[in-house]
């Protein structure tokens, strides 16, 4: 199994790039749960799996599927962005925003 060990912000992960993958499926918990196993497997705190069609499945070191993990998501991203982490920097067609630029806003979202 090819693999990269990422982290960010003092969590580490194990980042399957299956994009292109023909039947490519994320592991299943078990095997999430040995993989993250620091003694016996890779050891992490969770497994990113890149999926065709922009899709990112995130396994928690006990194979449970979280709702979401800003850290992973950010070293996803990372990892799309830099070519595999192979570029030093990002590509110039990839616009960069200040967080105080960023098109957030605090008001409620209508229901």
């Amino acid at each position: 199994m090819r693999f990269a060990k990422v982290h960010g912000l003092g969590n580490d992960f194990v980042l399957l790039d299956l994009r292109g993958v023909a039947e490519a499926r994320p592991p299943s918990p078990e095997r999430a749960l040995a993989l993250c196993d620091r003694h016996r497997g890779i050891g992490a705190d969770g497994i990113l799996t890149l999926l065709d069609e922009d899709r990112l499945v995130i396994h928690n070191a006990d194979g449970s599927v979280p709702e979401m993990c800003g850290n992973g998501a950010r070293c996803a991203a990372l990892w799309i962005a830099t070519d595999r982490c192979t570029r030093r920097k990002l590509s110039k067609s990839i616009p960069i925003t200040r967080p105080s630029r960023a098109p957030f806003t605090s008001r409620p979202l209508a229901s």
